[in-house]
């Protein structure tokens, strides 16, 4: 790729710019500013401008790195990536964060406290140092510490990522073995997933020997919800159809999404529909993370193949991508069966990422994992159009928001 004498002018005027929006919208005080505080934040909430600008800042730099590196070092980091999601996994599973806490500790310290070997540990935690996951307190010093980075990975952090970590870095990262056989392959049938297990992921889910697969998974897609759902809670009015409206919330696990609408918002009820087994744990999360909120959600075992309840509005997020155009119309026309018209106020909401050329370069990680554990993918907005078409509905808006999925609004046709 190349980059013209306009574009170079473009990444110097996109950082000076990124700079000029962090510096109004960061919190006052210096140490919000400081990457090595661990309870340092950009405000709640950044603005569209930052995040436009972040993203700007993100793709152009990668387009800088491609025309002025050697291509061999830019190639030879790209395959050797893996790494750095070995020493990220290595570090969550022995609960470095934990440890470090508000310390700054020796290497020896660490190690003891954690079981781990010195030397080998040193070699993770200096990579991850260089990754700005964790800081040392001077280089070769062997003393580190927590920064904003590594607080995602304590356990007591609301949104942590430690079953992210396990999802991705173990399940997803075995069955990645079995891409280029799943890439090769006339029929769309199997997925790498498949290939290692010889079965789908959602009936292995019902096995006990996916207890533990089962278990993060849930809670990767809680973590998930700071940076993946947190913009639509906040950005779109779900009170406008009255504040104390039903929402179905079609394959919403334990209630991560849902946990937050309520929290948002003090009167809407929700029909929480999943998996036997993800519901039976439902209740138990509600308990522990908003007991106040638990009575005004319905726990329904269900499945989205089959016949719906009568209700109004339906929300889901992140199902879509998980299935192929087949299946989604099996999932997507039992709603249509049986919701109101637009004008009655029927309204299908699907939060999901939308690609398009300006998408960061996780919605496309996010694709090859969906390809990965379902055969499925992210999708277009021309290719939401033309599923929902199939499906008997018709798209009102795309609601673009801070966040990292769009929420796409649809009627019955």
């Amino acid at each position: 790729m190349s980059l013209a004498l306009s574009d170079f002018k473009t990444v110097v005027q996109t950082l000076h710019e990124l700079l000029d929006v962090i510096d109004r919208e960061v919190a006052e005080t210096i140490d919000s500013r400081d990457p090595n505080n661990v309870s340092a934040t950009l405000a709640p909430r950044a603005s569209a401008e930052l995040l436009d600008a972040y993203k700007a800042f993100t793709k152009y730099s990668d387009k800088l790195a491609s025309f002025a590196a050697d291509p061999s070092d830019v190639g030879v980091t790209l395959i050797g990536g893996f790494h750095e999601t070995n020493a990220i996994q290595v570090a969550s599973e022995l609960g470095v964060a934990d440890v470090l806490g508000d310390e700054e500790l020796p290497l020896s310290e660490i190690a003891h406290r954690v079981g781990a070997n010195e030397y080998r540990l040193r070699q993770v935690m200096r990579l991850l140092v260089n990754r700005s996951v964790f800081r040392e307190t001077h280089y070769g010093s062997d003393v580190f510490a927590n920064n904003r980075l590594s607080s995602v990975f304590l356990s007591a952090h609301e949104k942590n990522l430690r079953g992210i970590v396990g999802h991705w870095a173990d399940d997803a990262y075995k069955a990645g073995v079995y891409v280029v056989e799943g890439v090769k392959l006339a029929s769309e049938k199997k997925c790498p997933f498949e290939l290692e297990h010889g079965t789908t992921i959602w009936d292995w889910f019902k096995t006990p020997e996916s207890a533990l697969a089962r278990d993060r998974t849930n809670k990767a897609m809680v973590g998930a919800e700071g940076f993946l759902h947190g913009a639509l809670i906040y950005d779109y009015d779900w009170e406008r159809h009255g504040q104390e409206a039903t929402i179905v919330d079609v394959g919403g696990g334990v209630g991560g999404a849902a946990i937050e609408l309520c929290r948002r918002f003090p009167k809407i009820k929700i029909v929480l529909q999943d998996r036997p087994s993800v519901i039976e744990a439902a209740p138990k999360f509600w308990e522990e993370n908003a007991p106040e909120c638990k009575s005004r959600v319905t726990f329904m075992p269900h499945d989205f193949f089959g016949p719906q309840i009568r209700e109004k509005i339906f929300f889901m997020r992140f199902i879509i991508h998980d299935w192929v155009d087949e299946d989604c119309l099996r999932i997507l026309e039992p709603i249509r069966d049986v919701i109101p018209s637009e004008t009655e106020g029927g309204r299908l909401y699907i939060a999901d990422s939308v690609l398009d050329e300006k998408s960061e370069r996780l919605k496309y990680m996010l694709d090859l994992q969906m390809l990965t554990f379902t055969g499925a993918m992210e999708r277009t907005e021309v290719e939401f159009d033309n599923l929902l078409k199939r499906a008997g509905f018709r798209i009102l808006k795309i609601h673009k928001n801070r966040g990292f999925c769009a929420l796409i609004e649809a009627v019955a046709a």
